[in-house]
């Protein structure tokens, strides 16, 4: 019980400068990955080398430069349904009905006796107080609100948000790689317009964008052919417990590249924002559901490598620039703290 006690009060204080004495809701950025570990060029250690060594990542860094870095922060399952039904609830993931399984298909559970369907989910809960909310990609439960209908301005594309790697990767020639290129930043600045165009005046926003380039096939070699991460130079930083040979250089180096991806999707977003006057008004918040996939001791295991996650956030005004968080944070923690932010009531059995 002490020891419970003290990690709530540790989280507590570690978001003690959310309080908003008195100032309007700021809007909300949730960048949130499929996949993505604790992979930035700002988690490099000197003093413990790592993979973060040999990327840069220039987009996610300034959130932390200019905001607050957490270094243990984790996620209660490595698996993509339990994580994000435990992120949109503020639960542990068994206390979500389907939602505690990856593939819930073929239980007993129906539309009406399912507890999932019936819980409530911390982003209506910020409906309620006012927020418009939206999404894009892969996220997670609730209903967005309506939008203003000025969003309808922005070009309509029919085929899915591409995944970085498989869609660049593929290009035949250097000209069609870059077109490749081109087209995926066009596709981010058109996500991120279309939450501030759709944002009825007066309200601010809670956007989450959910890439899921990360995931799970990669091309073979885009993290050197695409980003330049030669293989050879991740010799000795790979995780103790893997072999480091060739092959398995090869494969963190395509995995690093797809983060590369991120964080440029992240920098056009931050473009816009600025361009709109509404970057230092929007509090951004980075990270992802889990680990590293396809490797032992990643993904769907209960191993430092499968849930250990970024958590990265900027609020100008708000959050002390240069912090870091070295206190134990868990992610199910993120929505009953933005319900507080947002002034508006925490449901009962949110125990985040």
């Amino acid at each position: 019980m002490k020891r419970s006690f003290l990690l709530l009060l540790a989280f507590s204080l570690s978001f003690s400068t959310f309080q908003l004495s008195g100032s309007e809701p700021p809007n909300i950025l949730f960048f949130f990955a499929d996949d993505w570990g604790r992979y930035a060029s700002i988690y490099a250690d000197p003093k413990s080398p790592s993979m973060n060594d040999v990327i840069q990542t220039p987009n996610i860094d300034r959130i932390g430069r200019e905001g607050v870095v957490f270094k243990n922060a984790f996620v209660p399952v490595a698996s993509c349904t339990p994580c994000r039904s435990s992120l949109a609830t503020g639960r542990y993931f068994w206390n979500c009905g389907s939602g505690a399984f990856l593939n819930p298909g073929g239980s007993s559970w129906t539309k009406d006796n399912n507890p999932f369907n019936r819980l409530p989910k911390f982003v209506d809960g910020l409906a309620d107080s006012r927020y418009h909310t939206a999404r894009s990609g892969k996220t997670f439960a609730f209903t967005p609100t309506k939008t203003s209908g000025k969003e309808r301005a922005l070009p309509v594309y029919k085929d899915k948000f591409p995944r970085y790697g498989l869609y660049v990767g593929e290009a035949t020639d250097e000209t069609e790689r870059l077109e490749r290129h081109n087209y995926v930043i066009e596709r981010a600045r058109n996500e991120i317009k279309k939450a501030l165009l759709g944002t009825p005046d007066g309200k601010p926003f809670f956007f989450v964008f959910g890439p899921i380039n990360v995931h799970r096939p990669y091309v073979a070699d885009s993290g050197e052919n695409l980003w330049g991460i030669n293989p050879d130079d991740l010799k000795g930083l790979i995780p103790k417990f893997l072999p480091d040979v060739e092959d398995v250089r090869r494969d963190f180096a395509d995995y690093l590249g797809e983060i590369l991806a991120l964080d440029l999707m992240l920098g056009v977003m931050l473009e816009e924002l600025e361009a709109s006057g509404e970057l230092d008004n929007t509090l951004v918040i980075l990270s992802g559901d889990h680990g590293i996939p396809g490797v032992p001791r990643g993904k769907t295991n209960c191993y430092d490598l499968a849930i250990q996650a970024p958590l990265l956030m900027r609020w100008p005004g708000h959050i002390q620039p240069g912090r870091t968080v070295d206190d134990f944070v868990n992610l199910m923690d993120l929505g009953p703290t933005l319900l507080e932010l947002a002034e508006a009531e925490i449901p009962d059995g949110m125990v985040g």
